[in-house]
């Protein structure tokens, strides 16, 4: 049901990375948001991802992007969403926005629900009254849904967040993912 396209970026191939923000790498090197440190050539890349993350970086979105080894830039503004994998409704539901919306999903991640709660003694070191939750041991799956945007203007890409907070509102409400 669910089409997994992979994560439109290879960080571990490009030369220069944004992720969350401040998270600015050009090879090995961590940049932390700090554009004196950036090297003209990858300017105007890193200025375009700061303000495209200005613009749009919240709890329901957040852009990353790279330069590839061919001098071409790949950006992308994202939203992410985990359910449990059983749940086919939710899951035919982002299916539907994937299509209608033009996204591209990738499948972060499926794994087993951790639910567990528990006290420590005083020590710190023994647990005691520890207990499971209903869902602990389910599986789920976590997404993103990603839109290009490399090519769009400041205002293309503050609507497109507009108009994708609109069109994935339902899926947000039922299992949206802070990405801040």
């Amino acid at each position: 049901m669910i089409v997994n396209q992979d994560c439109p970026c290879n960080a571990q191939l490009a030369l220069a990375f944004v992720s969350s923000f401040p998270e600015w790498f050009i090879g090995e090197e961590v940049l932390d948001g700090l554009m004196e440190l950036v090297p003209s050539e990858f300017k105007p890349f890193f200025q375009k991802m700061e303000k495209c993350q200005e613009l749009i970086h919240n709890e329901r979105f957040r852009c990353y992007g790279e330069v590839s080894a061919d001098g071409s830039h790949v950006m992308v503004l994202v939203t992410e969403f985990k359910h449990f994998i059983t749940e086919t409704e939710f899951w035919r539901k982002v299916e539907q926005v994937r299509i209608a919306t033009n996204a591209h999903l990738w499948v972060i991640e499926e794994s087993r629900n951790t639910d567990q709660n528990w006290r420590l003694q005083p020590d710190g070191t023994t647990k005691y009254e520890e207990g499971f939750a209903a869902n602990h041991g389910r599986m789920e799956r976590q997404v993103e849904l990603s839109w290009r945007i490399e090519k769009l203007s400041y205002q293309q890409i503050t609507e497109l967040a507009g108009s994708m907070a609109a069109a994935t509102q339902e899926l947000w409400e039922a299992s949206g993912i802070c990405v801040s």
